[in-house]
C-alpha cells in the first residue's frame, strides 16, 4: 500500500500500520489532496476515508 502512495504526485511519504490498518500521508497540498488519495486507495479494491477530526 505505501507504494501506491508513493506514486501519487505531491506525496512525500505514507507508511502503513497493518495492525491499526492506518496509513499517516505526509503530502504537498499544492500537489494534491486527502479526495485524491482516497480514490487512489479506493481505485485498487480496498476501501479508505478521511477520518473526521
Amino acid at each position: 500500500m505505501a507504494a501506491l502512495f508513493e506514486r501519487v504526485d505531491g506525496v512525500a511519504s505514507a507508511p502503513v500500520s497493518v495492525a491499526t490498518r492506518t496509513a499517516t500521508v505526509d503530502y504537498e497540498s499544492a500537489k494534491t489532496d486527502p479526495n485524491k488519495l482516497v480514490a487512489a486507495i479506493n481505485s485498487t479494491g480496498y476501501r479508505a476515508s478521511v477520518p473526521r477530526k
